[in-house]
């Protein structure tokens, strides 16, 4: 960088007032302690008036260059909405359904069905209800919520509370 740099005569100080970065940054690129963001790469080239190559891209066609350019941006892409998800930041809705998304967190999922978020959670440790996990986050599809809650009702026919059992016709309140 720095000799196409001086090929264009151009200082240091007159790429860091172009690109609106320090003129240690500049010096950084330079000397290989740091690398400018991909965002930044096209307007480097653009101040430096000529393509610049980047050290993170060996030499390659323009089209196959563009395509790992592209790609790149996209991992970075792809790091900020990871960064934005853990830090529960809201992402892009949908236009179409966007009061009622497909995808459900735990507290959602618990209001969704009308029972305790650590009720949630124990479903999910046992393994009994279907989830998804999205970065650290456990998320819930509508579908599968209604799917386990038919399946519950089918199953509770036998079932009973703790309290009778073993005082069949007794009062649980009454002790004999």
């Amino acid at each position: 960088m720095a000799q196409v740099r001086k090929d264009q005569r151009l200082t240091q100080r007159d790429i860091a007032d172009y690109l609106a970065v320090s003129l240690a940054t500049v010096r950084k690129w330079e000397d290989g302690t740091a690398l400018p963001d991909r965002t930044l790469w096209p307007r480097l080239e653009e101040a430096m008036g000529m393509p610049v190559p980047d050290p993170r891209v060996p030499d390659h066609t323009p089209a196959e260059r563009e395509l790992i350019d592209t790609i790149l941006l996209l991992v970075d892409e792809m790091r900020l909405l990871r960064t934005q998800i853990a830090e529960g930041v809201p992402g892009p809705q949908p236009s179409s359904d966007a009061d009622d998304p497909k995808l459900l967190d735990v507290n959602r999922a618990a209001s969704y069905l009308g029972v305790s978020t650590s009720f949630i959670r124990n479903l999910v440790a046992q393994r009994t209800l279907v989830h998804y996990k999205l970065g650290g986050r456990v998320m819930f599809r509508r579908t599968d919520l209604d799917k386990f809650v038919d399946e519950s009702k089918r199953e509770t026919g036998g079932y009973e509370p703790w309290q009778l059992r073993g005082r069949k016709g007794q009062s649980p309140r009454r002790r004999v």
